[in-house]
This record gives structure tokens, sequence and C-alpha cells, in this order.
């Protein structure tokens, strides 16, 4: 939902890059009406095929994220089974277009990988408390962020200057990345 306090509104409008909540809303209101039509085209057609399918190679996968410039989605593998962390087991998987996994586990020594984004040539994933910037051709962690006053951080995106957003639910708050420090943005 959106908030309800003015100043609120006006930071979101502002980070997105809108003159005001207004126009937020407008532009909301636009991809709404895309995702509706896009719906109602894909469950509409009772010619639907599945172009394809895999095996089940993920361990618990919380979030996928599509990279146009590299041609593969990555998956993060939660495996809240493994809470403890076991080296290998929370990891990133990264599979191909046609739905085959390239790689089951392309990055490891990760902390219950939630939320993904992709800003360049950086993908970032959400652990509890940090956030994980991975470098995308050498596939490993290049920096992490620790989230001052995180409770158990879930989802990541980006705005169109690159600043990086992470959601907080139970601390209810979004903190901000901007310039290699992260703050509280709002709660």
């Amino acid at each position: 939902s959106l908030p309800d306090k003015a100043e609120d509104q006006a930071r979101i409008a502002e980070a997105m890059g809108l003159a005001d909540f207004g126009a937020l809303v407008a532009e909301l209101d636009v991809h709404r009406a895309a995702v509706s039509r896009h719906f109602e085209a894909v469950f509409a057609d009772p010619k639907l095929a599945r172009s394809w399918e895999t095996a089940i190679t993920f361990r618990m996968p919380e979030s996928a994220v599509y990279d146009p410039a590299r041609q593969a989605v990555y998956v993060s593998n939660f495996d809240a089974y493994n809470p403890g962390g076991e080296p290998g087991r929370q990891s990133i998987s990264r599979r191909g277009l046609d739905g085959r996994v390239d790689q089951a586990d392309w990055v490891t020594g990760l902390q219950n990988p939630a939320g993904l984004c992709i800003v360049g040539d950086r993908l970032y994933a959400v652990e509890p408390n940090r956030l994980a910037e991975i470098d995308i051709a050498g596939a490993k962690v290049a920096r992490r962020y620790e989230i001052k006053d995180s409770v158990m951080l879930n989802d990541v995106c980006a705005a169109k200057d690159g600043t990086i957003f992470i959601s907080d639910p139970r601390a209810a708050a979004i903190f901000r990345l901007a310039g290699g420090q992260a703050e509280t943005w709002l709660q």
C-alpha cells in the first residue's frame, strides 16, 4: 500500500524521479493497467502452452531476477531447512532462458538470500541484516553493507539513478543505499 503521510508520499515520488505524488499515482495506474492487460491476455488464451519447466533443483527459492544483458535468470536459494548457513547450501543459482540451470550454486557463502536486484554489472542480494553486492562477471560477493537497525530485510529494488532501496517488513522500514552508505529512509 502507499503511504498516507504527505511527507512520505513526497519522498517516494522524489525517489522515483517524479514531480509529485499525483504523478506517481498516475504512473502506477499506467503500469497497473498494463499488468492487467497482460494478465488477461495470458490467462484468457486457451492455447497457452508451457515453454519449459525445470526439475526441482532449488532449495526454497525466494526471489528471481531477469538479467537481459546476460540472458540469464538468477534465483536466490533461501534454504530455510538449513538456517545455519552451511557453506554452499545457501546460494544463488543461475539459469538460462531455456529453463536449463547453468549453475545451481553460482554464488555461494550467502546467509539466507532473499530479494534480488541488478544495477549495471552488480547483483544485489538481501541477507537478513545486510546487503550483498555481487560482481556478476566474477560470480562472487564483492562487498557487504550492514544495515543498522534492521530486523529482517526482505526485498531490494533500484531507482533510475542507481539508488538502492531495501525493505524490512518487521522493522516497518525502508532503507536506502547511496554512495556506499546505508541509512533509514522511511519508517
